[in-house]
């Protein structure tokens, strides 16, 4: 519910976002639709390209038809106790993938992965892969030996057996110990690295932009020249063909 109010050249509004209401003083309608979309929480749904909650199904429930496969994976309690709410990798060959491929809806200039990950045997390996065994987009690999992540395909555009594509490392506290949510945003120049809903990471790049028919999405597998597998659970993955806002970064933490 939206009530608006003129007074001689001040614009006032009323905003009602959940039975929460704020009286807020702005000078145009821009605005007002700003403010609300700060104070109200909603699923970042636009640009939405596949959305895997893992609620007993690997459906993907954006409604784009980029369903997950392998009908082995086992469904587990989530972060917050629900059961077959989140997946389980047993690191002894279980990984999911896409039939098609997924970056021909994911401009290299604008796109966003997120997901929630929980460590259940340290390794240092691949976990999310847009790629084959070829080659790949990017790869993104936590290394919870040393409690770093690191994502791969930041140099000449792709990750291959022949070259490595480039190293983004930073530093992940605890990444070893619970969940964790990891939210890796790229445009054309930048990538931004959010984990547990604080910025981790802002660095230039230069790739993160090849793509092939081939290409599809992998969890749980290290596909690039040669599957190796991680155990581990993994839960609510998300990929947009945008850059998602710090608003909507922390929806997904807090949700």
């Amino acid at each position: 519910m939206r009530k608006i109010l003129f007074y001689s050249l001040i614009l006032f509004t009323t905003i009602s976002c959940e039975d929460h209401i704020e009286y807020i003083e702005v000078v145009s309608i821009e605005e007002v639709e700003g403010a609300c979309e700060c104070e109200c929480n909603e699923f970042p749904d636009n640009g939405l390209v596949a959305w895997y909650p893992f609620n007993n199904t690997l459906y993907d429930e954006s409604g784009n038809g980029n369903d997950l496969m392998n009908s082995e994976i086992e469904f587990v309690q989530d972060r917050y106790e629900t059961q077959e709410s989140s997946v389980y990798f047993d690191g002894m060959g279980i990984n999911l993938f896409t039939e098609n491929d997924i970056t021909q809806y994911l401009p290299p200039t604008s796109q966003t992965i997120s997901f929630w990950f929980q460590n259940k045997s340290s390794n240092y390996r691949s976990i999310f892969a847009l790629g084959n065994e070829d080659s790949a987009r990017l790869v993104i690999t936590p290394n919870t030996y040393d409690n770093l992540i690191s994502i791969q395909g930041g140099e000449n555009g792709c990750l291959s057996c022949t070259g490595n594509g480039g190293y983004i490392n930073t530093e992940a506290e605890d990444l070893n110990e619970g969940w964790h949510h990891m939210v890796y945003i790229i445009d054309a120049q930048n990538i931004n690295i959010w984990y547990d809903g604080g910025l981790l990471l802002s660095s230039s790049h230069q790739g993160f932009n090849c793509s092939s028919e081939d290409f599809k999405l992998y969890l749980g597998n290290d596909i690039v020249c040669g599957s190796e597998y991680y155990e581990m659970y993994m839960d609510d993955v998300g990929l947009w063909d945008r850059v998602l806002t710090e608003q909507e970064i922390q929806y997904l933490y807090n949700n």
